[in-house]
C-alpha cells in the first residue's frame, strides 16, 4: 500500500514514545550544554526567552 506524500502517517504509541525519547536525549546531550554555556558565559538570557516564546506561540493542531 502506497501513501500519498502529503498524507499524515500515524505511529503507534510505543513507536512514538521511543522516537520522542531518542530525539530529546540527542538534543539534551548534543545541543543543550553548549546552548546553556553560551547563555551563562555571555550573561544573556535572551536565547532562552526566544526558545520559550517560540514554543509558547506555536499552534500545534492536527488537520
Amino acid at each position: 500500500m502506497q501513501t500519498h506524500p502529503n498524507e499524515k502517517v500515524f505511529n503507534d504509541e510505543q513507536t512514538f514514545n521511543k522516537e520522542l525519547i531518542r530525539i530529546f536525549l540527542k538534543l539534551i546531550s548534543e545541543k543543550l550544554p553548549s546552548f546553556l554555556d553560551f547563555c551563562i558565559q555571555t550573561h544573556n538570557a535572551e536565547p532562552i526567552k526566544e526558545v520559550i516564546y517560540t514554543i509558547s506561540v506555536n499552534q500545534f493542531e492536527m488537520k
